[in-house]
């Protein structure tokens, strides 16, 4: 597509917003479907889909609408916006349910979206979720002192636009100088950029300014450890965890701190520690403890690893896959022990795993890896061939993604 047709379409898109703006929802229907079928380029057709959803809706044609979100989900699963739609149209449909877990979908791809918050506070209290209602409640408070331009920078953070999100947050921060929060974003696109010198200096500046900011402070703690600066690194979780003795991310902070000053045994001894603290915690785990207990499962192996045990590495690699059976890192560091062999059952979970749509690529390269070595070691080189091919392929497809960003 030549640069005349994409600002001619892009005038067009902007043209039909001003007819929802403007209440006249038909003509914006009537104008988006023209345009669609005129333009071969995505990103205009999730644009367009989206618009003409927005109206759709307006017009209080509910069915139409979810038909136009399903196929912009066609082209983009991860529209956060989308899913937005999908719950205010489920509202009105009176489907509650279904309503709860589209906004809840919305807002773990954008935690930005206020109006997502909002609904699902009336949401959890009607359906007697008191405790989510108090913590859906805590986060909308967050959201809410923040400025209209460092919720727009989090909302292109979360959409992969990155440049976009650094140019507003750059320009707020001008004319905010001192802006703790605006420092930290800033921060966090940099790391995303691999921009780790200004990454580091912002935080720092930051605590210079808020010495007890926890976020920044955290913030700080993760980057220092990514840079292998673990003496830092050890400083900056000795003074959180005087803050949060019982923090979980801070002790898997502190364990992986250990870890990287050659400390294996301390790290061991904490990262069960904080396995068990977490087990025999009276809550039930969620899903995203259990992530989280996988990561720690999977950081404790890599130690028992340097440390030469072996065996019990591998029982926790084990135990990483069997709370996150995604988590392609946990197979991929079963395969590198070199002398694992993964049985049909293991095998067959990689597979199936391999087919969700939704999984990382990160995830589906390690997983491709897996089954690759998997096969080898059975000597059927032909299926082994497959999958090596396409972790190279995932590779390839994420080093031009991140190129891009």
């Amino acid at each position: 597509m030549n640069q005349t047709t994409t600002s001619t379409i892009e005038t067009q898109l902007k043209a039909i917003q001003q007819l929802i703006q403007r209440a006249k929802f038909d003509d914006a229907i009537a104008q988006g479907q023209i345009l669609r079928q005129n333009t071969m380029d995505t990103q205009h057709k999730i644009q367009l889909w989206y618009l003409i959803a927005v109206a759709q809706r307006y017009t209080k044609k509910y069915d139409n609408a979810l038909d136009s979100i399903n196929n912009l989900h066609k082209l983009d699963k991860k529209h956060s916006r989308a899913r937005q739609e999908q719950g205010y149209n489920f509202l009105a449909l009176n489907l509650p349910e279904q309503a709860k877990s589209a906004f809840e979908k919305a807002v773990q791809l954008n935690p930005s979206l206020v109006a997502s918050w909002q609904e699902l506070i009336e949401l959890y209290r009607s359906s007697g979720q008191q405790e989510k209602v108090q913590k859906t409640a805590n986060q909308l408070e967050k959201l809410k002192k923040f400025p209209p331009a460092l919720l727009a920078v989090t909302e292109y953070m979360h959409e992969g636009k990155l440049l976009k999100a650094e140019q507003i947050c750059r320009h707020f921060l001008q004319n905010n100088k001192h802006h703790v929060e605006g420092m930290c974003l800033l921060a966090e696109i940099g790391m995303e950029l691999k921009i780790y010198d200004d990454a580091e200096f912002l935080l720092a500046s930051a605590l210079e300014l808020a010495p007890t900011h926890i976020y920044a402070r955290s913030q700080y703690l993760n980057l220092l450890i990514q840079l292998g600066k673990y003496k830092a690194a050890e400083q900056q979780v000795d003074m959180l965890l005087l803050k949060q003795p019982n923090n979980l991310s801070f002790n898997i902070a502190k364990a992986n701190t250990l870890t990287g000053l050659g400390k294996t045994e301390q790290a061991i001894a904490l990262y069960e520690q904080t396995i068990a603290q977490a087990e025999n915690d009276m809550a039930p785990l969620s899903m995203e403890k259990n992530i989280q207990l996988a990561h720690v499962q999977l950081q404790l192996g890599h130690a028992l690893k340097a440390k030469g045990d072996i065996t019990k590495a591998i029982t926790s690699y084990q135990k990483a896959y069997q709370l996150n059976p995604s988590y392609g890192d946990a197979f991929w560091s079963l395969a590198n022990t070199k002398t694992y062999r993964f049985s049909d059952e293991e095998i067959s979970q990689m597979q199936s795993q391999q087919t969700n749509i939704d999984l990382p690529a990160t995830d589906k390269i390690q997983l491709f890896f897996a089954t690759g070595k998997a096969f080898e070691d059975r000597q059927d080189y032909k299926q082994a061939f497959q999958s090596y091919r396409k972790e190279t392929s995932y590779n390839m497809i994420l080093v031009a993604l991140t190129l891009l960003k």
